[in-house]
């Protein structure tokens, strides 16, 4: 998972080593959560560029927030893309 990693790269070198690997840890029990009823969650705002259903899952408060970019199918989550709210929308 490339982005979670640049993700706790910048965070352990801009804030702190131990605020990384909380981050980190909470981040991978959010991901768990999507084993069970992942339908929960909304679509993703640029679900309609992509063939196949895109939707989210938030991690994190205030300006700290990620979007953790996931589809599902059949019975499989497949987590895309990990990344700052406040990037822009992804593209096809």
């Amino acid at each position: 998972m490339a982005d979670a990693d640049a993700a706790y790269s910048w965070i352990a070198a801009h804030r702190s080593p131990a605020r990384a690997e909380r981050w980190y840890q909470e981040l991978f029990n959010q991901i768990g959560t999507l084993t069970r009823h992942p339908g929960r969650c909304p679509l993703a705002r640029e679900s309609d560029r992509f063939p196949e259903e895109l939707r989210e899952l938030l991690h994190g408060k205030r300006n700290n927030k990620y979007r953790i970019l996931f589809t599902m199918r059949q019975d499989v989550v497949i987590v895309l893309y990990i990344q700052h709210a406040a990037r822009a929308e992804l593209e096809t």
